[in-house]
């Protein structure tokens, strides 16, 4: 289970999906993870108007700990939400956003987390494996037509 706000740390078998691979000028490739939880009906307004007006200690507390890139998605008329979350290189996201770390020394983000926490319904959010990638299968695939 990751539980990105409460950060519960990844199980060994989480590890991201590195979208590149690694090279010279790339030593520690970009990482993809993704996440799915629920929202409480009557806290998703109040959770996307946080997200909309994201506080910059934790704007740039997670820009610091390595989050590149981080995109959230509803699936229409429920309160289920996904989340696609990009980081340069960062394979757990406990150590670096999780108790301890250098993210949760800023009392602001410590608020936000628990703020968010408040929202949740049913706990953990729950790490989703991928299955299937164009830019890993696709290129196998057009590599051996071409041999």
């Amino acid at each position: 289970m990751l539980h990105l706000h409460g950060f519960v740390p990844l199980p060994a078998t989480a590890a991201c999906v590195p979208f590149y691979p690694r090279t010279l000028t790339h030593p520690t490739p970009p990482c993809t993870l993704h996440a799915r939880w629920a929202v409480k009906l009557d806290k998703l307004a109040s959770y996307k108007k946080h997200h909309d007006e994201i506080w910059a200690e934790v704007a740039g507390g997670l820009r610091r700990a390595g989050i590149q890139q981080l995109t959230t998605w509803q699936l229409p008329s429920t309160n289920r939400l996904v989340m696609y979350i990009t980081t340069s290189g960062v394979p757990d996201l406990g150590p670096a956003l999780g108790p301890g770390s250098k993210y949760r020394e800023d009392p602001r983000c410590v608020e936000w987390e628990d703020l968010m926490d408040s929202f949740f319904e049913g706990g953990d959010w729950t790490l989703m494996s991928e299955i299937h990638s164009s830019d890993i299968e696709w290129n196998t695939s057009l590599a051996k037509h071409a041999e």
